[in-house]
């Protein structure tokens, strides 16, 4: 896993002790960047989000991930997640894949 140092500089243009200088992971969800405090798990980042996990399905590199295996999914920098949010309604029965619904 890779960690980003970041070490932002106070507006007089010197840079913020060491000490205080926090690492974290950058992840991609949904295409918008996202700063993590440190590593996470993919139930971590869906408990950060304020989502509700019955409610969402979630892709890490084009692969749907169960969500028995999210506790030990740890994220890596760069890796695209993709969360889909469930939403009800309609009575109307549809197909995908030949699946009636």
């Amino acid at each position: 896993m890779q960690l980003l140092t970041v070490r932002p500089q106070r507006s007089g243009g010197s840079f913020i002790p060491a000490s205080e200088v926090r690492t974290v992971l950058r992840v991609q969800v949904n295409g918008e960047v996202k700063d993590l405090a440190c590593e996470a798990s993919l139930l971590e980042l869906i408990s950060e989000l304020n989502l509700r996990p019955e409610r969402i399905a979630v892709e890490l590199n084009g692969l749907v991930v169960p969500r028995a295996d999210w506790p030990a999914k740890l994220l890596v920098e760069g890796e695209p997640i993709e969360i889909v949010h469930f939403v009800g309604g309609g009575s109307e029965e549809f197909r995908i894949a030949n699946c009636e619904f």
